[in-house]
């Protein structure tokens, strides 16, 4: 009975001086968290790492913690950024409280919680300092009016809710495709602004495909406006005969059908 006492009382001081040397506002809330390597090492299994001061609280699988060098592993993780709304889902993150910057890979998805808007994508780099986050790869946008989003790379700057995307595909709920070079998504309003514009509004007449090239674009709700634009109501290698409509300023009004030049 008294090696026990001893033993649980020593359990007790090991944990009560772990959670003192991880401190910096860590803490974890985990089913069991081992600590080794003089205190340098801590790892936890199911649970949560909490990150008060840097507004960030992440579940997971594994957790793995450096204190000497500050680094923090966790598999199967779900990232919440509390003050941003916004929740980062991936098999693996690497964050450093360093530089404060959190490395997620694998299956990644990043939903905005106002709107249940989502990006899928393999990897991001996300600073907490800049509230920035950076895909170098593919990536998919889907938000709740069914617009479906491809990206070559993206930068999200989450303090202006704007997107920088280069090589962006948009399938729109009508089935709509739009090709820009470069592009400004607003992720909050919706409006998307770009360059170097091409269109093929399939389903704008039945068996037709209309199709429209710009220098620029600007797309919010149910209207887009193309600048400079050249419209062709011709299929690609098609039998109708070779014409095209240029305007210095195209609409295009999703919900009535029609395009005013």
């Amino acid at each position: 009975m008294k090696n026990s006492l001893t033993k649980n009382f020593l359990i007790l001081v090991l944990l009560l001086w772990s959670n003192f040397s991880l401190s910096d506002d860590l803490i974890f809330d985990t089913e069991t968290i081992d600590i080794t390597n003089n205190g340098n090492l801590t790892i936890a299994r199911n649970g949560v790492a909490i990150l008060e001061k840097e507004n960030l609280r992440i579940t997971g699988k594994i957790f793995e913690y450096n204190n000497e060098k500050k680094i923090l592993t966790v598999l199967e993780a779900i990232s919440f950024l509390k003050q941003d709304s916004i929740k980062i889902k991936s098999d693996k993150i690497f964050y450093n409280r360093n530089d404060l910057k959190l490395i997620a890979t694998g299956n990644v998805e990043i939903e905005n919680l106002n709107d249940n808007s989502k990006i899928f994508t393999e990897e991001i780099i996300f600073d907490n300092n800049s509230k920035n986050i950076i895909s170098e790869k593919k990536a998919k946008f889907v938000d709740d009016f069914n617009n479906l989003l491809h990206t070559d790379s993206f930068y999200y700057d989450i303090n202006t809710n704007i997107a920088k995307i280069n090589s962006l595909e948009l399938l729109d709920s009508q089935k709509n495709k739009y090709f820009l070079e470069k592009s400004f998504l607003n992720m909050k309003t919706k409006k998307l602004v770009g360059k170097d514009v091409f269109v093929e509004l399939d389903n704008l007449v039945s068996g037709n495909n209309f199709r429209i090239k710009s220098l620029g674009l600007e797309k919010q709700n149910e209207k887009t406006i193309m600048n400079k634009a050249v419209f062709t109501p011709c299929k690609k290698n098609g039998k109708c005969p070779p014409w095209q409509l240029a305007a210095e300023t195209i609409t295009h009004d999703k919900e009535k059908k029609n395009n005013v030049l």
